[in-house]
């Protein structure tokens, strides 16, 4: 029988990201599946820009940015656009890590726009998180709201579990 689930794990310098999907993402299984950290020191000016975007995007121009990716699945060079959203857990294996159980607040960078994703609260130095595509994405700390019951809940069950690691990070998808 086919899997109806695969991983992939991208084991990044200081930091892991588990991506887990169906059949139904139609990702080639001989895709690469690719991080790669924007930080002030290799692209100043592009993590500037992004910075203020994503600082309007949470509506709080003190938000900080504790780093920018860029995700995606690579066939040949190509990049492929997943059919389904994909899981993404990212995990920072450093000590500056998430403080657990602050809220983390996503920001993917589309064509289309800025849009703002709703990470889990930290657990362990990781988030998890749904995307429908991929490109540049901002992982921060949200503001310590209370949470209200109209605002819909956002909780994730999860049934499976996968650990990644390495030294600096690790990933855990769910």
């Amino acid at each position: 029988a086919e899997p109806t689930e695969y991983t992939r794990v991208f084991q990044g310098e200081g930091y892991t990201i588990t991506a887990i999907f169906g059949a139904d993402a139609e990702i080639p299984e001989e895709a690469e599946f690719i991080a790669e950290q924007i930080t002030p020191d290799t692209d100043g000016e592009h993590y500037a820009q992004r910075e203020a975007e994503y600082q309007e995007a949470v509506e709080d121009e003190n938000a900080s940015m504790r780093a920018l990716l860029k995700v995606g699945f690579y066939l040949d060079g190509v990049e492929i656009e997943p059919k389904s959203p994909v899981t993404l857990m990212i995990q920072f294996l450093d000590e500056d890590g998430l403080a657990d159980g602050s809220p983390i607040t996503i920001v993917h960078f589309a064509d289309e726009g800025t849009e703002k994703l709703d990470g889990s609260r930290a657990e362990n130095n990781s988030t998890t998180f749904q995307m429908e595509s991929f490109s540049e994405i901002a992982i921060g700390y949200g503001q310590e709201e209370p949470v209200t019951a109209e605002e819909g809940s956002s909780s994730i069950y999860i049934s499976r579990t996968f650990d990644y690691k390495d030294d600096a990070f690790r990933i855990t998808f769910h």
